[in-house]
């Protein structure tokens, strides 16, 4: 992406708004389909913001498996977390468009997608702060 803005740590900030918006809607049962797409959202702008940190012009897709690929050339370990982003991905068209077979996710499955994405956003943290 040219022009981006180059500080990681907006990148963060936002996938950090992100994910404690997912926490209050499923604090407060809210809509399912709107916390997984912040959920989504967060791991996004997470592995978007970690691209930032290594100079990396990301393509504008919102991919989590292929964003987590091209994180992979600067962490092998990350691409661990595949399945975790296989499963988040589907979060961001079918929670945001109504298709032939409505969306409805448990609890218990966005509950454990908060979960996983609080796993991934923990992990780039503590790449960055061994790399800084």
């Amino acid at each position: 992406m040219k022009n981006q803005d180059n500080n990681y740590e907006y990148w963060f900030e936002k996938g950090d708004h992100d994910i404690a918006t997912a926490e209050l809607i499923f604090d407060h049962k809210g809509f399912m389909d709107t916390t997984a797409f912040h959920v989504h959202q967060a791991v996004e702008k997470y592995l978007k913001g970690f691209l930032v940190f290594n100079n990396y012009d990301f393509p504008l897709i919102h991919n989590l498996p292929l964003l987590l690929k091209e994180c992979s050339k600067f962490n092998q370990n990350i691409i661990d977390y595949m399945e975790e982003c296989e499963k988040i991905n589907v979060y961001y068209i079918e929670s945001r468009y109504p298709n032939d077979i409505p969306q409805n996710y448990s609890r218990t499955e966005i509950n454990k997608a908060i979960e996983m994405a609080k796993f991934i956003i923990k992990y780039i943290k503590n790449i960055i702060r061994k790399n800084i």
